[in-house]
């Protein structure tokens, strides 16, 4: 529902899928969608009847963290004696790291896992696990910085960006000390080629435009910073 972009688009392809796959017994289906998509295709009227009211679910809170992994640790734990590759300390560490998307630390948390595996580093220690996990990501970051041409002045945006939590919109230029949105885009197409950041239109006025940092750039803001906690 996502790769769609626009509710128009999503709309068009579920009412088509109506009659052939909705109708059909014993089957439930769950459709799933960001950006408001699922919320607007819910009120075709050829979808009444067939899509239940949508339930919004939010972000998953910094806090929550701890008894999230402490329940998928109890869930598959096969042994006492071992420690899951990404513990509670592991992942919420990334998790900050990442600006709190859920999503991006649980790929990074995997591709730690695999290179775990792959290089026999596994321990049963806890401890050490997490200092592992620690030098690998700054590993990471230090590989992406070393592959990257950025020019100062899109550095300099970028930071400010991180700053302001991650998300800005082109009309806030002047508060980055531009004189135009345009001269601010020139900067902003360096991130984005860099795949540092995103720009996304709003599906109900193409006109706006929201910029975002993306997973490689977080990693960058956690190698400027100097591997803060």
């Amino acid at each position: 529902m996502e790769i769609l972009n626009t509710s128009q688009t999503a709309r068009q392809r579920l009412e088509a899928l109506r009659d052939d796959l909705f109708s059909k017994h014993g089957l439930k289906w769950v459709v799933c969608g960001a950006r408001g998509i699922v919320r607007s295709v819910s009120t075709s009227p050829r979808l009444q009847g067939r899509l239940q009211e949508p339930l919004e679910i939010m972000p998953l809170a910094r806090d929550s963290i701890d008894d999230l992994i402490s329940a998928r640790v109890r869930e598959f734990d096969l042994n006492s004696d071992t420690a899951p590759p990404v513990g509670v300390r592991s992942f919420t560490h990334i998790f900050r790291i990442l600006n709190e998307n859920l999503r991006d630390a649980l790929k990074f948390s995997g591709d730690f896992s695999v290179w775990l595996y792959e290089n026999d580093n596994y321990s049963s220690d806890s401890d050490r696990l997490h200092e592992l996990f620690e030098i690998w990501l700054a590993e990471q970051s230090d590989q992406y910085a070393m592959s990257i041409n950025v020019p100062p002045r899109a550095w300099k945006l970028f930071d400010e960006i991180c700053e302001r939590g991650g998300s800005i919109s082109p009309s806030d230029f002047e508060e980055f000390g531009f004189n135009s949105s345009q001269n601010m885009r020139g900067q902003v197409a360096r991130l984005e080629n860099a795949d540092m950041v995103t720009s996304e239109l709003d599906e109900t006025d193409h006109r706006r435009k929201t910029i975002n940092v993306m997973a490689k750039g977080w990693l960058l803001r956690h190698h400027r910073t100097g591997y803060a906690s």
